[in-house]
């Protein structure tokens, strides 16, 4: 009676373990590939949602608190540079419940909020004092997820309408989003 197992025994369980190991990590990889791929899809689509309510909630506050909208004009859309520009006073913060844009008293009010459309991507700048420093000059979208194709305005300016579209591909995958928003404040 022998007590052990054989050399070839041995080696036939290694190799059979290796297999198994080996099928077991080409599913494991498979199904994190997927996972994978189906987080970036799903991050790249809530950004686009995202970035629409940004923008939505910047184009909305249009006008608050300018008084003379004929030389600071609430809402211009410039299609050969792709800007979208946008002004109001920030009444989100309680030291600017009663100022007016460019009236001298509390310039950290006065907003000036720029969208740029450049690179496949759309840069949103802030301009806090409307004194044309701008910053948080960053792209929108991740990069290596969204690619932006193009980034379309109309501003009516008689009935104070603002539409805008992004078209765009997540992981190649063809994505649009857009709205259309009256601005109440600008009279």
């Amino acid at each position: 009676m022998r007590k052990g197992l054989t050399l070839i025994e041995l080696l036939i369980v290694v190799v059979f373990s290796f297999l198994v190991i080996a099928a077991l990590m080409y599913f494991f990889s498979a199904a994190l590939k997927t996972n994978i791929d189906v987080v970036r899809a799903s991050r790249g689509g809530t950004s686009f949602f995202q970035i629409a309510e940004i923008i939505n909630s910047d184009i909305v506050k249009a006008g608050y608190g300018i008084d003379n909208q004929t030389v600071y004009i609430p809402v211009e859309w410039d299609a050969t540079n792709s800007t979208l520009l946008v002004r109001y006073v920030n009444y989100d913060d309680p030291a600017c419940k009663t100022e007016t844009f460019k009236d001298g008293v509390n310039d950290d009010c006065d907003y000036q909020v720029k969208y740029i459309f450049k690179n496949n991507n759309l840069y949103r700048q802030e301009d806090k004092r409307a004194d044309n420093t701008w910053t948080n000059k960053y792209p929108m979208f991740d990069p290596d997820i969204v690619k932006i194709t193009s980034f379309n305005v109309s501003v009516n300016a008689t009935s104070h309408v603002v539409s805008y579209s992004i078209t765009g591909k997540v992981d190649d995958k063809d994505f649009s989003i857009g709205d259309t928003i009256i601005c109440r404040n600008w009279h």
